[in-house]
């Protein structure tokens, strides 16, 4: 969550940062050309600036029903 303008705005953002990094967590963002949040990023943001963030969230589930092997892949940009 960060501020624009004095309003909250939430978005999603990847984790770009190794797992074993532990002091600070970089982020990818793709600049949007009508984007407030990723322009915002762009064009404000210093380093030392912070953000509020939380943990993941939804319904992740595999029943698993029926296979005997199962491949996971994930990749994502913002």
């Amino acid at each position: 969550k960060l501020f624009v303008d004095g309003k909250s705005v939430g978005r999603s953002y990847t984790i770009a940062s190794s797992p074993t990094q532990e002091q600070y967590v970089e982020i990818t963002v793709k600049r949007e050309a009508m984007g407030l949040a990723s322009r915002h990023l762009h064009d404000q943001w210093q380093v030392g600036d912070m953000i509020e963030i939380g943990a993941p969230a939804g319904k992740f589930f595999f029943k698993g029903d029926g296979v005997d092997e199962v491949l996971l892949i994930a990749g994502g940009v913002g």
